[in-house]
């Protein structure tokens, strides 16, 4: 990554859907030229913690995490501003300077929903094509969040390397409805079996 605090955002990003949970306040020094995450809008106003570099100084602070929610820094509201402009705002703290950054995290439902959809897709997986490999669970379903309805999906699936795995058009409406269920918030753990 060249740019750690980006304004890109790609047509397949996903966007995080944030139902606020725990507020969090920590105490950063911005020991570099940049705190090492990227930040994304989730379309309400709110700035979102995207993704974390590896050795950052925000990789560093175990207590930030992908999907938080940056509320404030120090006495400055950040809510309502753009990824942007809190990037610049990020940007032009100095070199040594500690501050404080509000973060609210979001409700855990939602990522335990993802959790319970990769499994499903795994089991889907090992039931119909007897494949057992969750990284190919985790990669169908990574595939399908940012796609819109099942034609894009099946065209991501095509282009991909996984278009050796012959996926049928009832195989990928499967997959679709446990996405779909996921990001609803309406898949129920089915439970353990020996096969997880």
């Amino acid at each position: 990554m060249d740019n750690i605090v980006t304004t890109v955002l790609y047509h397949d990003d996903f966007i995080f859907v944030h139902r606020k949970g725990s507020k969090k306040e920590i105490k950063l020094t911005k020991s570099e030229d940049v705190f090492g995450f990227t930040l994304a809008d989730n379309g309400n106003g709110y700035t979102i913690v995207k993704q974390i570099k590896d050795g950052s100084i925000i990789d560093s602070c175990k207590a930030i995490n992908v999907g938080d929610h940056i509320e404030q820094i120090d006495n400055d509201n950040m809510v309502g501003l753009t990824h942007q402009e809190v990037s610049n705002y990020l940007k032009s703290i100095t070199i040594g300077k500690q501050i404080v950054m509000y973060l609210v995290e979001p409700r855990k439902i939602l990522e335990d929903m993802f959790k319970i959809a990769i499994k499903s897709i795994g089991k889907l997986l090992k039931n119909d094509m007897g494949i057992s490999d969750i990284a190919v669970a985790h990669k169908l379903f990574e595939m399908a969040l940012g796609k819109s309805n099942t034609m894009e999906l099946a065209a991501a699936i095509d282009s991909s390397d996984l278009t050796q795995l012959g996926i049928t058009d009832d195989f990928l409406i499967e997959i679709w409805g446990i996405v779909t269920d996921a990001k609803a918030g309406r898949l129920i753990d089915q439970g353990n079996d020996a096969s997880d």
